[in-house]
């Protein structure tokens, strides 16, 4: 999972009702962006678990507090503010963060403290430590590799028909400057 709008975008989907992973796999089948398979959608889920957006409850995800207020967050700062939780309320987060208490972490660095510090193979950690950073780099320091997360078909999905408001989470990466509009 290393697409932080898709994790708040299940977050928010989960605010109308518990999800079953179908549901899930709903949500990023929508986004467009190549073809998802359902264990994607379990890795999708994990993330927003192990950020404290949604919790696990007979096999339904339902939304917590945490991911309530995300949610339902208007005010940037704020916003900010409360993704920032989300990221520290994960224990492996904070241990990298206070790991790199002097020097911002790197894909690289992420990488290697992974595989000093879990069970995890190379190779998954290579692949863990870029979601790690992305989830980094975009809730706490508030920037992105990539300016335009999300691509013209993407784009095009969350505009609706009926010209209703963008949900808050796009909105609020759209005021970031973080996704493009369409041409």
């Amino acid at each position: 999972a290393n697409r932080p709008e898709l994790v708040l975008r299940i977050a928010e989907k989960a605010v109308s009702g518990p999800l079953h992973l179908s549901d899930i796999h709903d949500v990023l089948r929508a986004a467009g962006r190549g073809e998802f398979v359902e264990r994607q959608a379990l890795y999708y889920a994990r993330a927003a678990e192990h950020f404290s957006l949604i919790e696990n409850v007979d096999s339904k995800f339902t939304i917590t507090e945490l991911g309530m207020k995300v949610t339902a967050s208007t005010n940037r700062q704020e916003r900010k503010q409360l993704l920032k939780t989300a990221l520290f309320s994960n224990p492996l987060i904070v241990e990298i963060i206070e790991n790199h208490s002097t020097v911002r972490p790197t894909r690289d660095s992420i990488a290697q403290f992974l595989q000093n510090n879990t069970s995890l193979s190379e190779s998954t950690c290579i692949r863990r430590s870029s979601s790690v950073f992305t989830f980094i780099n975009e809730w706490l320091y508030g920037t992105s590799e990539d300016s335009s997360t999300l691509n013209s078909r993407e784009w095009a999905v969350l505009l609706t028909s009926s010209g209703d408001p963008l949900p808050e989470w796009a909105q609020f990466f759209l005021d970031l400057g973080r996704i493009s509009a369409i041409e």
